[in-house]
């Protein structure tokens, strides 16, 4: 089954990024999985402190889609990310729409598409 995944280690980043997910995500499954549980037409949302480059070659080797969330993003570590097959190497951020798009890009790759509009909340965007 397909569906979007989260895999870090930092328990509170994981329950705000489940959150979001499931925000963005309409009935296509979310959840944790583990490094050795994704498959083809996964798509994980991860860090950089949590998924080497290695395990990225690994993962997108094996069909699954990797977005790679970064507290500190250099170019560097961006172009080694992209190299390492990465479907996207996105700033650890408050604006939520680069992820909202790379979901949405990573899933259309993988045959889903279930994104529905962002919420804006006091007129944010």
């Amino acid at each position: 089954m397909e569906g979007v995944f989260t895999a870090v280690a930092d328990p509170l980043l994981q329950d705000a990024l489940l959150g979001l997910i499931r925000r963005i995500a309409g009935d296509v499954p979310v959840g944790i999985r583990q490094w050795d549980e994704l498959q083809t037409g996964h798509v994980v949302v991860t860090s950089s402190n949590d998924c080497s480059l290695a395990q990225c070659a690994g993962l997108s080797g094996r069909g699954v889609q990797v977005i790679v969330l970064a507290p500190v993003p250099t170019a560097l570590q961006r172009d080694a990310y992209q190299r390492a097959g990465s479907t996207a190497y996105l700033p650890m951020e408050v604006n939520h729409e680069p992820l909202r798009a790379a979901i949405s890009l990573a899933t259309y790759a993988s045959g889903e598409q279930f994104l529905r509009p962002f919420p804006t909340f006091g007129g944010n965007q």
